[in-house]
């Protein structure tokens, strides 16, 4: 599988409690880490058993160095990855409290560049000779007209697309037109469906019942993918294509830090569909590696490996 995105040198702090405008607060630990969306899918994805080479934009630095070692400490490809002899390597700070609750504030940097690098961005991508059997994986954090050049590569090889829509920017036509399966988490949701709203109508997603939301989703349908998956934190998440729908609960856990919690879910999803995973068994197996991500501090780091979700799963994975 392939990964399409975002990477980022990760700062954080541990705070008791995140300060409010104008405050000072007291950290109580600081330290440095991979991230970025792009980087902790990919990740999750090789930890969760896929094969994974990752597309991204990275600066000529110290940092880029130090994250392009890690990727491949972490077995996958770079490849892909494009070296910016300009831009800095794109980095995130990241405030956590005592609840495992979180801000961040994102420097771009070289992801901004694949704008500019979208040819060889989507040529490396055609390189690959993707095949039906392969996923194309990618988020909002980098340029959507390239994610939507790159999803139209994949499909014309028969391969299926996953699209993270985090975090949220309205995407173009043709971006939810070449996209398999969306994933969304509420408030992202709530964007997608503007999109497919008759106009003049009114009412919000995440307030309104089951039934209300399976309702939205299927709208959803409409403007391009085969599935939108919409994840419900410690609630779990749910699935809907026109055929069918399905739920799965969460697990009640001790949360440290959501950080990563969304990207280790769409990680181990891609890793299950790439490995030809029924939806259900799918879906399962994604709430259970995003339910042992908020258990531990920090964000790629925190991704679990294939065994530790296999030992904790909902339901048992099914597949080869």
């Amino acid at each position: 599988m392939v990964v399409v995105g975002s990477l980022n040198l990760d700062r954080r702090l541990e705070l008791d409690r995140l300060p409010a405008a104008g405050e000072t607060v007291a950290a109580r630990r600081a330290s440095i880490g991979p991230g970025g969306k792009g980087l902790n899918q990919a990740v999750a994805a090789a930890r969760a058993g896929a094969q994974v080479e990752l597309l991204a934009c990275r600066g000529a630095d110290e940092a880029g160095d130090r994250l392009e070692q890690l990727i491949r400490a972490e077995g996958i490809g770079t490849d892909g990855v494009v070296v910016l002899e300009d831009t800095s390597t794109g980095e995130a700070m990241v405030w956590v409290d005592q609840a495992g609750e979180n801000c961040i504030v994102v420097v771009a940097g070289a992801n901004d560049g694949m704008d500019d690098r979208g040819d060889d961005v989507v040529g490396r991508l055609g390189q690959m000779a993707l095949v039906p059997a392969d996923v194309v994986l990618a988020q909002g954090e980098t340029s959507p007209a390239v994610t939507a050049r790159a999803f139209a590569e994949a499909r014309r090889s028969g391969a299926r697309t996953i699209l993270n829509l985090a975090p949220y920017r309205p995407p173009p036509s043709e971006l939810l037109d070449a996209t398999t399966v969306l994933v969304v988490n509420e408030t992202e949701f709530e964007g997608v469906v503007e999109l497919a709203r008759p106009l003049g109508s009114s009412g919000s997603p995440r307030s309104s019942g089951f039934d209300d939301r399976v309702a939205a989703a299927r709208a959803v349908l409409g403007l391009g993918p085969e599935v939108v998956i919409v994840t419900l934190g410690a609630a779990g998440a749910v699935a809907v294509s026109a055929e069918r729908v399905v739920a799965v609960d969460g697990l009640v856990v001790a949360v440290v830090d959501t950080t990563g919690a969304g990207d280790g879910f769409v990680g181990a999803l891609a890793a299950a569909m790439a490995r030809a995973v029924e939806l259900d068994a799918a879906l399962a197996w994604a709430t259970t590696a995003a339910s042992l991500v908020v258990q531990r501090p920090g964000a790629a780091a925190s991704m679990p490996s294939r065994s530790e979700i296999e030992g904790a799963a909902v339901r048992p994975i099914s597949g080869s």
